[in-house]
């Protein structure tokens, strides 16, 4: 691995882990998802078909394209759109593995690892958006909210 790919996968972490401290549902299934991924690519060995196509990482790029899908067309967040986008596009990559034999594996990993890094940066964006939109985290809302200035106590 080169000092971006690792660059990238802490980025991603930090990501993740910002995304189920201040996210809501939406952003705390897709970190959920994308660090399952992330696991089953890391664990899964690599078995590589048809010119050069890893199958378990096109198997785990297929299941998150079908969720990130059903998140942008079930949900009300934008950002799963924008992810589903870039996933589409990694199944583009999968697709020109096994259509242009010409390509490498460094051609197919770079590319992958640009996608990645752009659906990582959809899903920070859709907690900063719910940041900035003064919605509660999901981890806070069972937490009381403190009294503001305009509330009485009735005692």
């Amino acid at each position: 691995m080169t000092w971006f790919s690792y660059l990238v996968l802490a980025f991603s972490m930090a990501v993740f882990a910002l995304a189920w401290l201040k996210g809501g549902h939406p952003e705390r299934f897709g970190a959920l998802l994308m660090s399952t991924a992330y696991l089953v690519a890391a664990v899964a060995p690599p078995v590589v078909v048809a010119g050069g196509l890893m199958l378990f990482d096109a198997i785990a790029d297929a299941a998150l394209l079908a969720v990130f899908l059903w998140m942008s067309l079930k949900g009300d967040r934008w950002w799963p759109f924008l992810a589903a986008a870039a996933m589409v596009l990694t199944g583009l990559v999968h697709a020109a593995m096994i259509l242009i034999p010409e390509l490498d594996t460094r051609a197919d990993l770079s590319a992958r690892l640009g996608l990645t890094l752009l659906t990582v940066l959809a899903l920070l964006a859709g907690v900063g958006e719910r940041w900035l939109a003064g919605e509660r985290p999901f981890s806070n809302l069972w937490k009381p909210r403190p009294a503001t200035s305009h509330q009485t106590l009735n005692i």
